[in-house]
């Protein structure tokens, strides 16, 4: 063996060991250490219910309306010849106040051509009385009793029509004295005016439309609700009823007026009415026309809880925990979803319970878990 050679083999030998004096270090730093083990568990949220006596609100849609929304139309043909600033758009209006005129002329002179009608026809009959007296006296005195009596003879038909012509005038009369008032188009009820539709000097006839007016006493706001809705809402009159602007800019305290009896044809569906009584008086006032969120209140549901509505998984499951806080589920026979909030009926033996309050379609049965308390 030569000297290099030699140089070869000696430093094989020196590495060697220490090759396996380094392996062996690290696989003992490599190795798990069997002392202080921790094991993890997925944390969850949970909110911690017992059974109890639950209500929630029905949240719905409506438009504020005027109890009474009517368009005024003249009753007589005529020429606009004054129009009023009350029945100007946006005037508050009182019952009877007067809005507008037609032109009268004609209708007074009918009033006075009924007057003098009626006049002439009290003295045709005056006098169609008289000779009825009369006719009956000559019979008398003409001692015929024993010739059949003829109607004709004592002047009774003629009697009759005269008495017709004066009840004919006098009914005469009264229209024209109605056509007359009608030329004074005047507010049927205290109100708003919403639109004026004739200007002066215009000609109307028999219903062309004047002028839109609105009460004021009451807003009316018709909320359209399901089938479901219907079978837990408290539809008892009275019942209050918070409402508030789609915006959140204001809020009144209305309440159940009445429920329809008839179900709508376009989105068949059956509504109820809630009202607000003197809308315009109120803080901030309530418009008609005015888009609101109605809250409903419901009937007592007993022997229930109440979950956010993330609780019910997209399969329809409601996850909880048992003793050991182990996933379990089950699949509620009755669930009233209320916008953020579900209320269901608890089983027997879940009581109380601790729910999932947001559960993952990845969950299993049995797989533990650790829970972390929500409100």
């Amino acid at each position: 063996m030569n000297k290099k050679q030699q140089m070869i083999t000696g430093l094989a030998a020196l590495v060697i060991p220490l090759t396996i004096i380094f392996t062996t270090i690290t696989k003992s730093d490599d190795a798990p250490s069997t002392t202080n083990t921790e094991i993890s568990f997925p944390e969850v949220s949970i909110a911690s219910r017992s059974v109890a006596n639950h209500s929630a609100n029905i949240e719905t849609y409506g438009e504020a309306r005027a109890r009474y929304d009517v368009t005024i139309s003249a009753e007589v043909s005529g020429r606009i010849v004054k129009i009023l600033a009350t029945a100007q758009s946006g005037s508050y209006i009182s019952a009877g106040e007067l809005l507008m005129q037609i032109e009268d002329s004609d209708y007074q002179l009918a009033v006075a051509v009924a007057n003098r009608t009626i006049a002439e026809a009290e003295v045709a009959l005056l006098k169609e009385e008289r000779r009825s007296q009369q006719a009956q006296k000559e019979w008398v005195s003409a001692a015929l009793d024993d010739t059949p009596l003829s109607d004709l003879v004592l002047r009774r038909p003629q009697l009759a029509a005269a008495k017709a012509m004066w009840l004919e005038a006098k009914a005469s009369l009264v229209v024209a004295k109605k056509n007359l008032q009608y030329t004074k188009i005047r507010a049927p009820f205290d109100g708003v005016v919403i639109e004026r539709l004739v200007s002066p000097r215009n000609s109307v006839t028999t219903g062309t439309p004047l002028a839109r007016i609105v009460s004021n006493d009451r807003i009316e706001i018709r909320l359209p609700l399901t089938d479901q809705q219907w079978q837990v809402v408290s539809d008892a009159p009275g019942s209050a009823v918070e409402l508030t602007t789609t915006g959140g800019m204001g809020n009144w305290q209305g309440y159940v007026l009445r429920k329809e009896a008839h179900i709508n044809e376009a989105n068949r569906q059956r509504a109820i009415i809630v009202a607000v009584d003197d809308p315009l008086n109120q803080s901030p006032p309530l418009y008609t026309g005015t888009f609101v969120t109605a809250r409903l209140p419901t009937v007592i549901f007993e022997a229930s809880v109440k979950l956010p509505a993330s609780a019910l998984s997209t399969d329809g499951y409601i996850w909880h925990l048992d003793d050991d806080d182990r996933l379990a589920r089950f699949i509620p026979k009755t669930t009233y979803a209320f916008s953020d909030q579900i209320i269901i009926p608890l089983p027997a033996g879940y009581e109380p319970i601790k729910f999932i309050v947001r559960p993952l379609n990845s969950y299993t049965p049995k797989l533990k878990v650790k829970p972390v308390a929500t409100p």
